[in-house]
């Protein structure tokens, strides 16, 4: 059991470690290649933030939005 008011307050520290592990049991050996196990395993992570917790991760510093 996961207490969802605890990990979602400590904001994404809580949290990511558990939802970075659920999403290796969702990775596809045809869409992970190889050195990109624990990069695709990300996506998962990322969703789950959003979907679960209501936690949007902003991207890196250097990825702007276009308009």
């Amino acid at each position: 059991m996961v207490d969802k008011e605890r990990i979602s307050s400590n904001g994404h520290h809580g949290v990511w470690g558990l939802f970075h592990e659920i999403g290796h049991n969702h990775q596809n050996s045809q869409w992970t290649f190889r050195g990109t196990t624990e990069v695709t395993v990300n996506l998962f992570s990322l969703y789950l933030m959003e979907k679960v917790c209501g936690l949007i991760i902003e991207g890196h510093p250097s990825i702007t939005k276009q308009a």
